[in-house]
């Protein structure tokens, strides 16, 4: 029986082939997915800071830092809508512990969350 080295040359080139492409693109399609988990993680996790920072900073306003200048405001600022931005800006620090209801900045922005949440699928 004749072996036929065309058929042989054709397997081992298209298994070396294979192999090569699959060992170029496995670790870019494995970055891109550690990636998006990352700015899942990153996102998810702004979005709460600020979600649990309102009702405390509410509560206690002089216990906090200034909601504009926290560390989850500043992350998610560049992602919120600039009237928010600014009427948070404006407003954050003229909260009235008499009143009963929650401030209209501090619904916007809770709104805003929401809105951000639903955008990035989280």
């Amino acid at each position: 029986m004749a072996i036929n080295w065309e058929t042989v040359v054709v397997a081992i080139v298209s298994g070396v082939g294979a192999a090569g492409i699959t060992n170029v693109i496995g670790p870019v399609v494995h970055y891109t997915i550690e990636k998006k988990k990352e700015r899942l993680g990153w996102r998810r996790s702004a979005i709460n800071t600020v979600r649990d920072y309102i009702p405390r900073y509410l509560e206690n306003p002089d216990a906090y830092d200034p909601l504009p200048n926290s560390d989850g405001f500043t992350r998610l600022r560049p992602y919120i809508n600039r009237k928010v931005v600014s009427l948070v800006e404006r407003e954050s620090n003229t909260y009235l512990e008499a009143d009963l209801v929650r401030p209209r900045w501090a619904e916007m922005l809770l709104n805003e969350l929401d809105r951000l949440d639903r955008k990035w699928g989280l």
